[in-house]
């Protein structure tokens, strides 16, 4: 599928994946729907943060725990499905209030740490 860069859908549900390449968002950027419903994925790549085009994320009953902070630069994102995820960070009260809520808390939550580094860091 990586040598089809002008893909912009793809079903990988129920194929029991337990993670996704490093590269796997640079190596699609035309995506605009992914499907990853009920596999075995404990974690995204950082690398979701750089594309550009993703709109839909379906994450529906994978092991995740912890969503990448990166994951708020994607803003052309308009659905995300993160029902049976036993997600830690954000914390439920976040992911309840919906997809603007849990991108605007990453977003945040990257800024104060970048801030918090660069402070240590001095």
């Amino acid at each position: 599928i990586f040598k089809i860069p002008s893909l912009e859908q793809l079903h990988l549900q129920r194929n029991a994946l337990c993670e996704l390449p490093t590269d796997f968002f640079q190596l699609l950027p035309s995506l605009t729907w992914l499907d990853l419903r009920c596999n075995r994925i404990k974690a995204l790549p950082s690398g979701i943060g750089s594309h550009k085009h993703l709109k839909t994320l379906l994450l529906e009953r994978n092991p995740i725990k912890k969503l990448p902070v990166e994951l708020g630069n994607v803003t052309s994102l308009k659905a995300l499905n993160l029902r049976h995820c036993p997600l830690e960070f954000p914390a439920p009260l976040v992911v309840q209030k919906g997809l603007r809520a849990i991108l605007a808390y990453l977003q945040i939550y990257a800024a104060q740490n970048s801030a918090l580094q660069d402070l240590t860091s001095q």
